[in-house]
């Protein structure tokens, strides 16, 4: 991709609505436009980040033996009425009358679209366990739209829906999703605690969150400082203030929610009639469980963790690109050996971002360092004249000097063993 083609352009200033660090480094990166309060558009580099935690995701939910589908955003009132949910959700999800008199809402989640799927197919005991995943846009009416994309009307997630014969699979599958979201987290590096929860509008039961820490979360966690126990504040009445492993006094920390599981039981099954045939041939209801993530908390989650008072700093797995390929020559000949070396990688499928612009290195440096990515390669006359390239990583310490590395070494930069 060349600069001078990209669209946003990059900010001096963010905006006032851009009320966090977080927000307003990916305003101003032209990651994110807000349309309005809680609604936003992603830029081709957010559109790339966004994409590249899908891509984790999807990786680890196909390895856990889900399929992957896609249901729709428009919902008829009938599916949702029959869980009992439309009445209960009507300060929540935008509900609305379309022009021919029916009764229509914007789905904020999917169990009761997955499970109209499942009773079409006059389900057996020989097609359960069954997993289906999809990453969908969701809509919420939300009143108090804030934080950029932490807390938004229009968003996307990703949400897996498990069903089962027997609780014990279903608790042994609930693990396996558990674990696949702590890789998850670790590969965005996101730090994340395991947080007992509230089943809200889902179970009577507890939820489990995978909560980030940070000052600006809205959420309170209580956690032993010893330990991996955790639990939400709102769940507070119901547990001790006290590490049942360690017996150490549990700390309050604020944190930002990024994913959640929920053992549904046999709620939904049973409240929609929605039954398998066992072996007997009497009809049962199933075992059921749904699993979401949040990519655009996640995205707007790594902006407040990854950025120095320069800018992003993006993990490699999610960078849009991961060399910044910076063109500081003059002369038309020492143009054209950047443009040869820009379209040799980009042959080669390299993931490469060309700041071609015509303007100061000053002004290109500040932009690279607001941007994040994790490469910084600078191409001048002095690099040139020394069949060199000067390597900087945007981790590392500002007071670091940048390297010269010889050309014959830039395979390095795309090198995964170099992360």
């Amino acid at each position: 991709m060349r600069q001078s083609q990209l669209f946003p352009k990059t900010q001096k200033t963010a905006p006032a609505y851009a009320d966090d660090a977080g927000t307003a480094l990916l305003v101003r990166g032209g990651f994110i436009h807000q349309v309005m309060s809680g609604v936003f558009t992603l830029g081709p580099l957010g559109f790339l980040v966004q994409q590249k935690i899908a891509a984790i995701i999807r990786r680890e939910m196909l390895a856990i033996g889900a399929s992957e589908i896609l249901m729709p955003t428009l919902n008829p009132r009938e599916i949702w009425q029959r869980s009992g949910r439309w009445e209960k959700l009507t300060g929540d999800m935008y509900q609305f009358t379309d022009a021919s008199k029916r009764e229509l809402g914007l789905s904020m989640t999917h169990e009761e679209l997955h499970l109209d799927l499942l009773a079409s197919q006059n389900l057996s005991y020989q097609d359960l366990p069954l997993a289906q995943f999809h990453i969908q846009t969701k809509y919420r009416h939300e009143p108090r739209a804030k934080s950029g994309l932490l807390r938004t009307r229009e968003f996307t997630m990703k949400d897996l829906y498990s069903h089962h014969l027997t609780e014990a699979d279903l608790l042994e599958f609930y693990d396996q999703v558990k674990e696949a979201y702590l890789r998850i987290f670790a590969e965005l590096e996101l730090p994340v605690y395991y947080t007992l929860a509230s089943g809200g509008i889902f179970t009577d039961g507890f939820s489990h969150e995978f909560q980030s820490p940070h000052l600006l979360g809205e959420d309170q966690v209580y956690r032993c400082p010893e330990g991996d126990y955790a639990f939400n504040d709102e769940v507070r009445d119901r547990l001790e203030t006290k590490c049942p492993t360690h017996g150490a006094e549990l700390k309050l920390e604020r944190t930002v929610e990024l994913g959640n599981i929920f053992n549904l039981g046999q709620k939904f099954s049973r409240e929609m009639a929605i039954h398998y045939t066992a072996e007997d041939g009497s009809a049962q209801p199933f075992w059921s469980a749904s699993y979401g993530i949040g990519l655009g908390r996640a995205l707007a989650m790594l902006a407040l963790v990854h950025q120095d008072q320069a800018g992003l700093i993006w993990p490699i797995s999610v960078a849009p690109y991961r060399v910044h390929l910076i063109d500081l020559t003059r002369e038309p000949t020492e143009k054209a050996k950047v443009e040869e070396l820009y379209c040799d990688w980009i042959s080669q499928g390299r993931s490469v971002l060309l700041d071609d612009r015509p303007i100061s290195a000053g002004q290109k440096f500040a932009d690279a360092d607001l941007l994040g990515l994790p490469y910084r390669v600078v191409v001048s006359s002095r690099t040139l004249a020394a069949n060199q390239l000067e390597v900087k990583r945007r981790s590392a310490d500002p007071t670091v000097v940048a390297e010269l590395w010889p050309l014959k070494r830039q395979a390095e930069l795309f090198d995964k063993s170099s992360n």
